[in-house]
């Protein structure tokens, strides 16, 4: 905005005097009055707002009602209220992000809307309610977020600001306000910042600043990037002494430079390369170069000079008064429009404010129509219940999913244990044969059984009598299924009768009394232990959730809500009950215990100690489960590596910032049980980017479960064993019936040959005598000259009898 000046600036005779509104007081005409108006100053279409919209009132009651005028007149608050106005979206950042003409400039803290006005009626209303408690109560032991809620104080987010600034962590929350500024101002951590007087409040404040000033990068990237935004405008007055004008409305500032050492005296060399000297040995033809160091020298000449700031004028009233006394004093021309327009722009916002809240009192003040409002209860009622069946099926899904991996990782674990288990028996039954082996009692036709070894064992419970403590243990019922060596394997065999999930060694024992044993607490189910289901805070069902419900008249098919709690008991003790942890005063009560890393096993949803299910033997079982992965997971050479924390849920508890803060701020009073009380579940990854974690009880169960099934499945195996051999010997018996029939059928084939042979030659035979007897009862006939005939060999003749008298053999060939 174009701002021009209407009349020359002239000597004065006497002060003018303004009042609250800041228009001149002509009540006192007594003296020449030569001071032009501040009025002056400013543009026509600015002196037309400032008429209907200024209204001074509120900032006068503020200062004069509720605070002390030394607050006002000092540089610290002053300097704190200048720093917010810079780093904050207020009128001077948005003036500045306006003469830049680009949409790239954001404040650093932009989500802060700040001004001094808004600051002074937050800390008018804390000094209201300090009395009840109702105010610091309700916003600073807030867990949530509250940087990003509007409806919070505003100190309460620039103090909330400060802190994750200066700590560059976003995760601290006002109640370690006191705990943070001992460790960075060293300041006593007893002494409360709500205790302080406001004066002392804003002195720590303005140290924080500064502090953030040296060592934050992201207020010296925005100090470097808006040089200018962060410059005052300064007014030389000599040499020592100059005024300066601050963002805040009518707040001039004199400082003043003083040597408290005259004798202090600083010379150095003009140029860096005189800082060097070089030394030369004229023996050695050696050269020595040495640096001068200067800085010391600066620091103390820079320390003996000491600058002192004084409030010339705290407020628009202060300054217009000192405006008409002193109008040469600085450049009233150029500071006049900008705290005008200033005071216009804050005076719009609280009059926007003043609208929104008399219209939201009158809308629930106002007689609302009962069909709008069956409307709107349908409306909720239908969200509500969309809501609720939302959150039960992703409840059940989650629960689906976890029973899923948590049965394809019990499948693996069972196939291991039921191997070893084989692998120990077949073990112990090739040592017993081989020391019996020259004994009268020794086996016959008793096989190890490995060809025939399930690998599937069915879900139930089987007639085997074995027993957890002794599971080597059994009774042959009578069975001649199974050998005496066999017996004896299940019985006494050595490496049979080893667990194959060892479990951790007891690490404590309750004292118990003089020649009694202390026996372990049996595992049973806890009270209510079936409603804690290690759910995700999300998929919680508290009982206020019920209670709208019920009123909505929305049936649900649960009877009570979900506990908040979590068990722990921690196998390496297994004298110690387990116990149930509702709240942080039961986790804090129980700290000692939780020194180390803990983890939550996903079957029987129960929480310890991650060390102590460090057992070689389960190791080496959850190392041959990540023998599945890719060799990402091993080593160099393609080995599978250890099981490591990184790829399960583990949790600690025993941090900083969630317990020694909470302890400061909660001595004076016990803790109850908080609603939001963060569990481990809710600290964990979620199932899917862990593995599946199985605790040693969980499995220990599953061992003796196998072992129950051990037996009927040795007997079916033995049987299995039984009949392949009587099927062999049912094939043998036949293959031997079926080569005999062949024979027989061979010989009465080779007899039927034969027969048919003979009569063949006996047919020929009859045919060669008829032939020849019907030749000789014909009459000779002439015959032309007869031909020499070839009579056989007598030898040949007498082959040729020989062979029709005896039968042909004939060559059968049977496949």
């Amino acid at each position: 905005m174009k701002r021009t000046r209407r009349s020359a600036t002239r000597s004065i005779s006497t002060a003018a005097h303004y009042d609250e509104n800041g228009y001149e007081d002509e009540g006192d005409c007594s003296g020449e009055i030569n001071v032009p108006k501040w009025q002056d100053y400013i543009s026509e279409e600015t002196r037309t707002q400032w008429d209907k919209l200024h209204d001074g009132n509120v900032a006068v009651q503020l200062r004069l009602n509720m605070f002390d005028p030394a607050l006002f007149a000092n540089w610290h608050y002053q300097y704190t209220v200048s720093w917010l106005y810079k780093v904050c979206d207020s009128y001077l950042t948005l003036e500045y992000g306006s003469d830049l003409d680009t949409a790239s400039f954001k404040p650093m803290w932009r989500d802060i809307k700040f001004d001094e006005l808004f600051l002074l009626e937050d800390l008018s209303n804390s000094m209201k309610f300090a009395a009840d408690g109702d105010y610091y109560d309700n916003h600073i032991g807030d867990e949530e977020d509250i940087d990003e809620a509007d409806t919070e104080p505003l100190s309460v987010k620039i103090r909330l600001r400060l802190l994750r600034t200066l700590s560059n962590n976003k995760s601290l929350q006002l109640r370690d306000w006191d705990v943070v500024m001992s460790h960075h101002l060293a300041t006593e951590e007893t002494s409360s910042f709500d205790n302080m007087s406001l004066i002392e409040q804003f002195e720590m404040i303005y140290q924080v600043i500064k502090l953030i000033e040296v060592r934050n990068m992201t207020f010296k990237n925005c100090l470097s990037n808006n040089l200018s935004l962060f410059e005052f405008h300064e007014y030389v007055v000599d040499e020592q002494n100059s005024i300066i004008a601050l963002p805040n409305v009518g707040v001039l500032v004199w400082k003043k430079l003083t040597e408290q050492n005259e004798k202090c005296k600083l010379i150095v060399p003009i140029k860096l390369n005189n800082c060097t000297i070089s030394y030369q040995d004229d023996d050695k033809d050696t050269r020595e170069l040495v640096h001068i160091d200067y800085a010391n020298d600066i620091d103390r000449y820079l320390n003996s000079f000491k600058i002192e700031f004084s409030t010339i004028t705290s407020n628009w009233e202060s300054f217009l008064e000192k405006f008409s006394a002193e109008p040469d004093l600085v450049n009233f021309e150029e500071l006049i429009p900008i705290y005008a327009e200033h005071q216009l722009y804050i005076r719009r916002i609280l009059l926007q404010r003043e609208k929104e809240k008399s219209m939201a009192q009158l809308l629930t003040r106002r007689k609302r129509s009962s069909r709008l409002v069956a409307k709107e209860e349908e409306t909720r009622r239908k969200q509500l219940e969309n809501a609720w069946y939302e959150k039960l099926d992703s409840r059940e899904l989650f629960l689906k999913d976890r029973n899923k991996l948590v049965a394809k990782q019990m499948k693996k674990y069972k196939d291991y244990i039921w191997n070893q288990l084989w692998l120990k028996f077949e073990q112990d039954l090739k040592v017993l044969k081989l020391t019996r082996r020259n004994d009268d009692g020794s086996p016959n036709g008793a096989t190890s059984g490995s060809d025939v070894r399930p690998t599937n064992v069915a879900n139930g419970n089987s007639n085997g009598n074995s027993n957890g403590n002794n599971i080597g243990t059994v009774v042959a019922n009578g069975s001649d299924l199974l050998t005496a060596l066999d017996l004896d394997v299940i019985s006494n065999g050595p490496r049979y009768t080893e667990s194959v999930i060892m479990g951790p060694k007891p690490t404590s024992k309750p004292q118990s009394e003089p020649g009694q044993e202390q026996e372990p607490i049996p595992d049973t189910e806890l009270a209510d232990s079936h409603q804690i289901l290690e759910l995700p805070a999300e998929l919680l069902i508290s009982d206020e959730e019920l209670e709208e419900l019920a009123n909505f008249g929305i049936s649900t098919s649960l009877e009570a809500a979900d506990k908040c709690q979590w068990i722990f008991q921690d196998p390496s003790e297994p004298l110690v009950p387990a116990i149930t942890i509702a709240s942080l005063e039961d986790e804090e009560a129980n700290m000692d215990r939780f020194q180390s890393p803990i983890v939550c096993c996903d079957k029987c949803l129960r929480w310890q100690r991650w060390e102590s299910d460090q057992t070689p033997q389960l190791v080496e079982l959850r190392t041959c489960d990540t023998q599945n992965y890719s060799n990402l997971n091993g080593d160099v050479n393609g080995n599978p590596l250890p099981a490591a924390q990184k790829d399960y849920g583990l949790v600690q508890l025993n941090n900083l910032g969630s317990r020694r803060s909470v302890r400061a701020h909660s001595s004076a009073q016990a803790i109850s049980a908080d609603p939001r009380y963060l569990r481990p579940t809710d600290k964990r990854k979620p199932l899917g980017e862990v593995k599946v974690f199985i605790c040693s009880r969980c499995l220990a169960k599953e061992e003796h479960r196998l072992r129950e099934l051990f037996l009927p499945e040795l007997k079916k195996s033995r049987a299995e064993i039984k009949r392949r051999s009587e099927e062999r010997e049912r094939k043998v018996k036949l293959k031997e019936q079926k080569k005999k029939l062949a024979l027989e059928q061979q010989a009465q084939a080779e007899a039927h040959a034969q027969a048919r042979a003979i009569a063949i030659q006996q047919q020929a035979l009859q045919q060669q005598q008829q032939a020849l007897q019907q030749r000789a009862l014909q009459p000779p006939q002439p015959q032309p000259q007869p031909q020499p005939q070839q009579h056989p060999h007598p030898q040949q003749q007498q082959s040729l009898q020989h062979t029709l008298s005896e039968p042909s053999h004939l060559n059968v060939h049977q496949k």
